[in-house]
């Protein structure tokens, strides 16, 4: 090719482009509209009535004992759940109200079961708690029941 046989790019080469830079663009609105999804169900939260199951046979994580507050008499007390024992024992957690404002997301639920812990730190066969959101999701994950996008699966 002799330098003066030089021609300027066909038409087609310029819709190329254009239509590359369309998907480039499409690609990453859809990406930005799904992350903002994903960040607004971390933000919101669980939902009143999500709840999480502790089944004997379940499969799961085996999350590290958390110390919770009880929310009944007598005030500020706190016993232990620990999803190992939970599982083994079966029982039940479920979301029955948002006891703060979104900030620090603080719920109530009401646990049934077996035991939630081994000695004297167990919760009892039935207890209502105030969990923060992360334990929640902790719980949930422990027993299989979070969704990839932060959500509790199960609902009351």
């Amino acid at each position: 090719m002799n330098p003066g046989d030089w021609k300027p790019h066909s038409t087609n080469d310029g819709a190329m482009s254009a239509l590359m830079a369309g998907c480039v663009l499409i690609a990453v609105v859809l990406g930005s509209l799904e992350l903002m999804t994903i960040l607004h169900t971390f933000n919101e939260g669980p939902l009143v009535g999500d709840m999480v199951t502790f089944r004997s046979k379940g499969v799961g994580i085996d999350e590290d004992p958390m110390k919770v507050a009880v929310a009944a008499a007598p005030a500020n007390r706190t016993c232990v759940l620990s999803p190992e024992v939970m599982r083994a024992d079966g029982g039940s957690l479920v979301v029955e109200a948002r006891e703060s404002p979104a900030a620090q997301s603080l719920y109530r639920v009401h646990w049934a079961g077996a035991h939630t812990a081994k000695g004297a730190e167990d919760c009892g066969d039935q207890a209502n708690l105030v969990l923060s959101a992360n334990n929640l999701r902790a719980l949930a994950s422990a027993t299989g029941e979070l969704a990839p996008d932060g959500r509790i699966k199960a609902r009351f």
